[in-house]
């Protein structure tokens, strides 16, 4: 997304500094607080824009994005702050005007109407201005929100309703983002990138607003078996997807008659010739409750496949799998092809999977075991306890590995890396 982000905001500057250069304006007080709206603002649309398309998962986004969806997602919350900050800035525009030395002039322009269109124009200008306070103020609540997320002090389901609004604050904005530029401003480059964000970023609010999320690659499927070992649920589906899907990957689940958000789960098996898809699912909450409720018969429906974390080990070397938690899923897929691969008498590498967890007997630690003996891998069972005692980095470098590969919660993979010493390419991450 940094990439993406590079050739956007050049244009976006090049864009800007092209206007300046045909219009020039002069340093008064109203002139250069435009400037700074339009700076400030511009910026905070575009990556507002960003967010909404990826959180409405088009089939296209993996493909123009350059970059799988997983650290997309990654990338939503990163480009959220930051179009707070910018957000922050526009609002901020008229105390930071005032620390320089400009010429008093007064605020609003007068303007002579001569007929019912540019009477229409010219008013839909302090329409726009206002519906962008009381949108801004509706906004800070949102805002003040996803910072309780963020420090888990608010429950997903509250939140995810909160964050929501998003969408609908995008669309409420539109007027003020277009109409505050100038006629001028609207024909040139810069105008053209704020008509284009305000048009993809509507078009992704309502299929937001409408639960079309990823919709044209969203199929139907039925749930197959569903069993639990205590706080784990080993879901298997059949669809006709699993001829796409490889394990690693991950789709988002959903139940009919669903009012959350789809949910997105890796990939932990898949059977092309059964057409079955194997899920290992960590119970979090009442949603994954009820999929455990599931019978053998019932729907189920299957957006997908996202990501790039699958099997791709060479056939020699030394390798290092760490797995935080529910970050075990897509490792077993990466078992069973290691499995299937000494079966046949194929070389692979040597590896150790590195797994922590809070206690051993949360649920799953026999099927995993078993799985692993059965792959030839060496499993080491690291457990945090109640205290969360992290796995030590050290521990997992000191036989040396050729390769590392990690899925697990932010913290443990960006530990992982601050101590890595091999190369880039050596080191694999699902989304970070």
């Amino acid at each position: 997304m940094l990439r993406l982000n590079l050739i956007v905001f050049g244009f976006a500057l090049a864009a800007y500094v092209l206007q300046v250069l045909c219009f020039p304006f002069p340093l008064t007080t109203r002139d250069v607080l435009h400037q700074m709206f339009v700076v400030t603002g511009v910026a905070a649309w575009i990556l507002m824009a960003e967010a909404m398309v990826i959180a409405a998962r088009p089939a296209w986004l993996e493909r123009i994005a350059g970059e799988p969806l997983d650290r997309l997602m990654a990338a939503h919350k990163k480009i959220g702050w930051a179009m707070v900050a910018f957000l922050a800035l526009h609002v901020a525009a008229p105390c930071i005007r005032d620390l320089f030395p400009l010429i008093q002039v007064p605020m609003m322009e007068e303007h002579h109407i001569t007929g019912f269109w540019q009477g229409v124009w010219t008013y839909l200008h302090p329409l726009g201005g206002l519906t962008a306070i009381l949108i801004t103020i509706y906004g800070a609540t949102v805002i003040y929100r996803d910072a309780l997320r963020g420090m888990r002090k608010i429950a997903w389901p509250r939140w995810e309703k909160a964050h929501m609004m998003w969408a609908w604050i995008f669309l409420g904005l539109a007027l003020h983002a277009v109409r505050s530029l100038k006629e001028t401003e609207l024909f040139m480059p810069l105008g053209w990138i704020t008509v284009a964000s305000t048009v993809i970023g509507c078009w992704a609010a309502v299929r937001i607003l409408r639960g079309r999320k990823g919709s044209p690659i969203r199929s139907g499927g039925t749930v197959e078996k569903a069993a639990g070992d205590g706080d784990v649920l080993f879901l298997t589906v059949r669809t006709a997807k699993a001829k796409e899907i490889r394990a690693g990957e991950f789709v988002y689940l959903s139940l009919p008659g669903d009012r959350e958000d789809s949910h997105p789960f890796t990939v932990a098996g898949s059977d092309p010739e059964r057409e079955t898809l194997f899920f290992w699912i960590k119970e979090a909450g009442e949603w994954t409750k009820a999929l455990g409720r599931s019978k053998p018969g019932d729907t189920l429906f299957i957006e997908g496949p996202f990501g790039t974390f699958t099997p791709d080990f060479p056939i020699e070397g030394n390798e290092a799998w760490v797995a935080g938690g529910a970050g075990i899923a897509p490792f077993i897929g990466w078992l069973e092809e290691l499995k299937e691969a000494r079966k046949a008498g194929k070389s692979a590498p040597q590896v150790t999977l590195w797994w922590s967890v809070r206690h051993r007997a949360e649920g799953g630690l026999p099927f995993v075991t078993a799985l692993a003996n059965e792959a030839g891998a060496k499993l080491v069972v690291h457990e945090t306890g109640d205290r969360h005692v992290h796995l030590p980095p050290e521990e997992v470098l000191q036989g040396n590995p050729d390769r590392i590969a990690v899925c697990g919660k932010p913290g443990l993979t960006r530990s992982l890396r601050a101590a890595w010493k091999g190369g880039a390419r050596s080191f694999r991450s699902e989304a970070y």
